[in-house]
């Protein structure tokens, strides 16, 4: 039967305390092997992370202690990652981490990951790195093929009109996009319609730049309710967009009862 081994010799098949690993190690044979399979030489101890729970533990020639406290997970140095033990294939394995922005948006570009890690930028858009590297291969997997909106810039259950015949940003219904993402379209979309013999417009104005966002303007001549979509326009963090609503004669009014900026994913 196996015995506690107190300061003196230590021999294969025997049981020591963790008090004891710094003990004087003598009396060793070649069979007793540290848990990294080299031999245990006198006074040397156990892997770093293994010496804590040495108590009560056989020391077997090449195999590892079987005791739970010496799987403990642990956080890897290189990647950030946690690793867990896995005692039916008898390795370590790496569970996918998630890192978090609040100052930049889009996918990460420094630091190594691996493919199954997510990342949540600044503008609240899940990605997930498809491929290991530095900074690996990301793909942007939160609403896609979705759409939600960055700015509700009017909503009207009776329809404004204007009879400008040049585009003027409206004063009055200023909004700020704070974050934009180079993992989003931006859209302008209109619900308007024209009075019989005029084109009415409608656009993104910025009002800091005091001018129409390129690709932004949309038109009509139909005189019933339409639903317009200007796609792929820029915009930038930090600049007010407002309505602009104008009509080709002054004698014919642009109707909108609607005007969103979205963001499709």
């Amino acid at each position: 039967m196996a015995q506690y081994v107190y300061p003196g010799d230590l021999t294969a098949g025997t049981l020591a305390k963790s008090s004891d690993v710094n003990a004087r190690v003598s009396g060793l044979t070649a069979a007793v092997n540290n848990v990294d399979g080299t031999q245990l030489q006198a006074g040397v101890v156990a892997l770093s992370h293994l010496t804590a729970s040495l108590a009560g533990m056989v020391v077997q020639s090449g195999v590892l202690p079987a005791s739970p406290l010496a799987y403990q997970p642990w956080i890897d140095s290189g990647d950030g990652a946690l690793k867990i033990y896995n005692s039916a294939t008898s390795a370590w394995e790496r569970r996918p981490k998630i890192t978090i922005s609040t100052t930049a948006t889009g996918a990460p570009t420094t630091n190594l990951h691996a493919a199954g890690d997510f990342h949540l930028d600044s503008a609240y858009v899940l990605w997930q790195c498809t491929a290991t590297g530095t900074p690996g291969t990301w793909q942007c997997a939160s609403k896609i093929g979705r759409e939600f909106e960055v700015a509700n810039l009017v909503s009207l259950t009776s329809p404004m009109s204007s009879t400008a015949t040049a585009a003027a940003g409206t004063a009055n219904l200023v909004h700020s996009v704070v974050n934009v993402s180079s993992a989003v379209t931006y859209e302008f979309e209109v619900t308007m319609y024209a009075t019989s013999g005029g084109t009415a417009y409608a656009g993104l104005w910025d009002w800091g730049t005091g001018a129409l966002v390129a690709g932004s303007t949309v038109n009509t001549t139909a005189t019933g309710v339409n639903v317009l979509r200007a796609s792929s326009i820029a915009l930038t963090a930090g600049h007010f967009y407002t309505l602009a609503l104008w009509t080709s004669n002054a004698s014919y009014a642009a109707q909108l009862t609607q005007a969103r900026v979205v963001g499709v994913l």
